[in-house]
């Protein structure tokens, strides 16, 4: 779906959802998904300004299989009172009247997406590097992460390590004895 068309199709769904007609859409915007179309939209109502994340299948696709948003949603309404990083869902349904298609809202949280420049989104990282990124948002050396994931993954039988020195040794001793958040 192009921009002004969801612009014109969102202030009904929204009048709808907050169940008043007094509210403006300020901002949408495009946004980064993996498996579909993913938008912000800013709503003012009632003297503040509410931010969201709108997520829908690609057209002209299946809407089962990797591209099901209801699945999705699913998914993440498991989650809820779980110990769980993750948005709960505000809005989500398969009336084709909104949106032509499945559709689910989150919360739009403060931040942003990982980027390695201005404009850059981080999609265009390495593996290594998007790894890197997360283990340092976590304070978690990347090495210890590596460590620790093959010697705690019940398919690899032996991790080794290309040591030259003693202290390189202490540093892998350290790094598998570091504490690492589980996934």
């Amino acid at each position: 779906m192009e921009l002004p068309e969801l612009e014109e199709r969102l202030p009904a769904f929204c009048r709808a959802r907050y169940a008043t007609a007094d509210i403006e859409v300020v901002e949408v915007v495009k946004m980064h998904g993996l498996a579909g179309f993913a938008y912000g939209f800013r709503v003012q109502v009632e003297g503040r300004v509410d931010g969201w994340f709108l997520r829908l299948p690609p057209p002209n696709v299946n809407w089962v299989g990797t591209a099901d948003v209801l699945r999705q949603v699913a998914a993440l309404n498991a989650m809820d009172g779980a110990d769980v990083p993750h948005c709960s869902v505000q809005w989500s349904g398969d009336d084709l009247k909104w949106f032509g298609r499945p559709y689910f809202v989150v919360p739009w949280l403060a931040g942003d997406v990982l980027r390695i420049a201005d404009g850059e989104w981080g999609g265009k990282l390495n593996q290594a590097q998007r790894l890197k990124v997360i283990c340092d948002r976590h304070g978690v050396p990347l090495k210890a992460a590596a460590l620790q994931f093959g010697l705690g993954h019940p398919a690899v039988a032996t991790t080794l390590t290309a040591c030259q020195t003693p202290e390189e040794i202490e540093e892998n001793l350290s790094m598998i004895s570091r504490p690492v958040p589980a996934s």
